[in-house]
This record gives structure tokens, C-alpha cells and sequence, in this order.
């Protein structure tokens, strides 16, 4: 999983990921403080079903929650 800033993505184009990235890992914690923008990308290879993340804001509530799969791991379209 990586997190990217709004303020690292200098343009449209192609871009390298793992360069403007601000955190990259399997597991941690990020502190973003809103200042910007932010974007998710999680590698194709991750099962939907396996992901797990928590975004929570200052008094701890989770603002996110998780796409719904389907049976193969893949996100279930819409």
C-alpha cells in the first residue's frame, strides 16, 4: 500500500508511483494531517477480501470502509 500526497503529483501524466509515495509498506501507520489531498493505491495483486485499512479522524472514528468483494477476491462492481 502507498500513500501520496496531493502536493507529489506534479502532474497527470505518467508518473512513478514509488517516487512521489510518501509512505510505502505492508503495515504501519501513516499521520496525515489533511493539509492536502491523498490518494490509496494498493498493488492488483491484493486480495480484495484480505485488504484491511482504518482512516480515523481526531476523536478516533473509522471513515472508512471496506469495498465489497466477490467470491475470488476481486471488488464487486457496482
Amino acid at each position: 500500500m502507498m500513500a501520496v500526497g496531493g502536493s507529489n503529483i506534479d502532474d497527470s501524466g505518467e508518473w512513478n508511483v514509488v517516487e512521489k509515495s510518501v509512505w510505502n509498506g505492508q503495515t504501519g501507520d501513516y499521520y496525515f494531517d489533511a493539509s492536502d489531498d491523498m490518494m490509496v493505491m494498493v498493488r492488483s495483486s491484493v486480495r480484495c477480501d484480505t485488504f484491511e485499512m482504518e482512516f480515523k479522524n481526531s476523536d478516533g472514528t473509522n471513515l472508512y470502509s471496506n469495498d465489497e468483494c466477490t467470491d475470488d477476491g476481486s471488488i464487486a462492481k457496482g
